[in-house]
């Protein structure tokens, strides 16, 4: 069995991380923390103190791009001899079980060097409406620990694999609180790709059947539209325990 490890970049998660770190079992987890990479700082929340009572090893350490902080992750768990590195973000939730999956068909596969997740639900506002179309088998999941990043999340390379259908991502990037999305526009790495209008115009204003949601600039074919979704209760319940308020909109 290949050793496995997961690397989450944070800033001001505490009301996504727990939530996160609940679907990771068995693993060593480092979750490093660090002041944003756009728009300015004022403090930091309780995304540590959370993480830390979860479980996950925490680093604070200010980085100034999104690649220097995974980079940072990478070497250090190649310092301690993992083979392989999920790359989680906070706001993705995976079921209990589905890493372990993942980690018995990567160790069965080894002879690739990125593994994409190859189905991912893009939750919008809470867990009861998720985005659509959806965009399956894009998203990088997991690394051999000896690639370095040049850019964000993404390594490109040709030894890639999807993994099967079975095992899901629950991506709550879209589905948040005001305050979280408005920190999300300012501080996230495609901070100066946003569409300065959306927030208002968009986010504030949506109703169902309200068409073209993404905030990206010449994006609004990614999220077309807002469909009703039928979350799995244990994704459900771990994304409204700090956020209670979000079952009702």
């Amino acid at each position: 069995m290949k050793k496995f490890a997961v690397g989450i970049c944070a800033y001001n998660e505490e009301d996504l991380i727990e939530g996160c770190l609940a679907g990771i079992e068995d693993i060593p987890v480092i979750v490093t923390i660090s002041k944003p990479w756009n728009g300015s700082h004022i403090k930091f929340d309780r995304t540590e103190e959370r993480a830390k009572a979860m479980g996950a090893e925490v680093v604070q350490k200010d980085f100034t791009s999104e690649r220097d902080q995974r980079n940072h992750m990478m070497t250090e768990f190649r310092n301690r001899n993992i083979d392989y590195v999920f790359i989680i973000d906070a706001d993705e939730y995976y079921s209990k079980g589905a890493l372990k999956m993942a980690m018995n068909w990567i160790s069965e596969n080894p002879e690739y060097e990125r593994y994409n997740i190859g189905t991912c639900y893009y939750l919008w506002k809470n867990a009861e409406w998720e985005l659509r179309p959806r965009f399956f088998n894009i998203i990088p999941m997991c690394y051999r620990s000896d690639m370095v990043f040049s850019g964000l999340r993404n390594i490109p390379t040709t030894k890639t694999a999807i993994l099967p259908a079975h095992i899901e991502m629950y991506h709550f990037s879209y589905a948040a609180k005001d305050d979280r999305i408005l920190n999300k526009l300012e501080h996230f790495s495609h901070a100066n790709e946003m569409e300065p209008s959306w927030f208002e115009r968009v986010w504030k204003n949506w109703k169902p059947g309200m068409i073209d949601l993404h905030p990206g600039k010449d994006r609004s074919y990614r999220f077309k539209e807002a469909h009703t979704f039928t979350c799995p209760e244990e994704i459900r319940e771990r994304f409204y325990k700090r956020q209670p308020e979000l079952r009702i909109l």
